[in-house]
């Protein structure tokens, strides 16, 4: 992957659920949520324009991203921020699951151009989960580092 970050404290590392994702963990939700949030690890496939229309298709409303840009370790970093009913999938790659309408979510993503390719590291979960989280996800994304061979 090319790429090392540093998990924040509080954040659950689970065992991923596909082949697909190199890393996977749970965002323990906030006082009044009842959903956890859950951030993945995916080496990009697709490129990043293609990669942010099929999350804001994962929404109901389709919103129109918040997107800013940064360099980190030397690494160009893209973090995307899309808000609204989120169409929610046990399976998110299956075609056949019909989504379940997920009020007031948030997508959290980094689109990182690490050594080795693209890197997503995505997040959803209720807003105020999300926002709990937030200061946690920026704190990792300025932790990231190229890995070294």
């Amino acid at each position: 992957m090319g790429l090392k970050a540093k998990a924040p404290e509080g954040w659950l590392r689970q065992k991923p659920a596909n082949r697909m994702r190199k890393a996977q963990f749970k965002l323990p939700h906030a006082e009044n949520d009842t959903f956890d949030g859950e951030l993945t690890v995916i080496p990009a496939f697709g490129g990043m324009d293609a990669n942010v229309q099929r999350w804001k298709q994962q929404f109901k409303e389709a919103p129109e991203p918040l997107m800013t840009t940064r360099k980190v370790a030397g690494m160009d970093v893209a973090i995307v921020q899309l808000d609204g009913t989120y169409m929610y999938k046990a399976r998110p790659m299956d075609p056949n699951e019909a989504g379940q309408a997920r009020p007031d979510y948030r997508v959290l993503a980094a689109v990182v151009q690490a050594p080795e390719g693209q890197v997503f590291f995505k997040s959803f979960g209720p807003r105020a989960t999300m926002e709990k989280w937030q200061e946690a996800f920026t704190d990792m994304v300025d932790s990231f580092v190229p890995a070294q061979e």
